[in-house]
């Protein structure tokens, strides 16, 4: 990272088949987080279109249709770097996607890699792991389930990812937020020295079920800088320290505390 910036993950209702008031909300949180300084965004899994997988197919959006258009302006009018859940139409199943969009247009789309149990039956797996290059930092994304295989969260920072966000769709039946998060979460942050930025959903989605919420930021040393449990909407903002990032990724062995693991990995042991 070049210099310190500012990051808000939000936690929002979403529901199906409310897509117009799903972006009145998203266009609030934006505004939101200018006006707090951030320069990245993130909003939880399906934040566009609610989720509902016996549902995805009627939810699906194209992603180059009027909504994700609309979210592209509202980069561009508030000069911040926005991630957005959807469900995207595809050829045949659609998928779980992240799209980002930054003040100069569209900078590209995730699509979730590894699908839960319940998802497998509606929803085509992503098959890339990309890191986007935004203004600010170089980002990689994953998918609530996506974030219990630690393969991919070292796939991303030994490709160079700086920050990873986790945007969520967990429903409450999946148990305590803040206890499952602080299980994982920070290990994934500590073990490839990166910021980690997760959110959930909140409220309803329209069709019966309820989803908790739930924000945290964690620092490349494991640390949880912030986070939020509440069954109601709302956004946490934190800056981000370049010089406490790039330290771990200077040249040579330095003390433990300081080491920049993935560097080190023998990857070639592991298949």
């Amino acid at each position: 990272m070049k210099e310190d910036l500012r990051v808000s993950v939000i936690q929002m209702e979403a529901r199906c088949g409310e897509t117009e008031c799903n972006l009145r909300r998203i266009a609030f949180f934006a505004a939101q987080a200018r006006h707090r300084g951030a320069a990245l965004a993130c909003f939880p899994e399906c934040a566009l279109t609610g989720y509902s997988p016996k549902n995805a197919g009627a939810l699906a959006l194209p992603a180059d249709g009027k909504e994700c258009r609309y979210l592209e302006g509202l980069a561009r009018l508030h000069a911040i770097t926005l991630l957005v859940g959807m469900i995207e139409r595809g050829r045949g199943k659609p998928y779980l996607t992240q799209m980002v969009f930054g003040p100069r247009g569209l900078i590209g789309r995730y699509r979730k890699t590894h699908l839960g149990a319940r998802e497998r039956e509606y929803f085509a797996p992503g098959d890339g792991t990309p890191v986007f290059h935004t203004p600010k930092a170089d980002i990689g994304v994953e998918l609530c389930w996506d974030a219990h295989f630690p393969g991919l969260s070292f796939a991303l920072s030994r490709k160079g990812a700086e920050i990873l966000f986790v945007p969520h769709a967990a429903p409450q039946r999946a148990g305590a937020r803040e206890t499952i998060w602080n299980r994982y979460l920070p290990a994934r942050a500590y073990d490839n020295r990166v910021y980690l930025c997760a959110c959930n959903l909140c409220g309803e989605n329209g069709q019966g079920t309820q989803f908790g919420g739930g924000l945290l930021i964690a620092g490349p040393d494991g640390e949880i800088m912030a986070q939020r449990y509440s069954p109601t909407a709302g956004m946490l903002t934190a800056t981000l320290s370049a010089d406490r990032l790039n330290r771990y990724r200077a040249d040579g062995d330095g003390e433990m505390e300081s080491r920049f693991f993935p560097a080190f990995a023998r990857v070639e042991l592991y298949d």
